[in-house]
């Protein structure tokens, strides 16, 4: 039989949270990328689209889109109910 433990014997002190992520991050953003193309929004999207064209990339997203095609979607619309 496991062993039984009382609750309030338990030192909450072991179970505290210590030390940080050491991420940089304001706002919930995070300001750790180590590309510099990544920074902006807009260089991220210019990057992303670039990376794209690359075979490797391309055969990834082509597999994933390929994917996603055959998922059947339903789309139902909000109804209240009548409590």
């Amino acid at each position: 039989m496991p062993e039984q433990f009382d609750l309030d014997q338990v030192d909450t002190n072991a179970f505290r949270e210590i030390g940080n992520t050491g991420l940089h991050e304001s706002g919930g953003f995070v300001f750790e990328d180590h590309l510099p193309k990544l920074k902006s929004k807009t260089k991220r999207i210019r990057t992303y689209k670039e990376m794209a064209t690359d075979s490797t990339v391309g055969a990834i997203l082509f597999a994933v889109e390929m994917h996603l095609r055959n998922v059947d979607f339903e789309i139902l619309s909000h109804q209240e109910d009548d409590d």
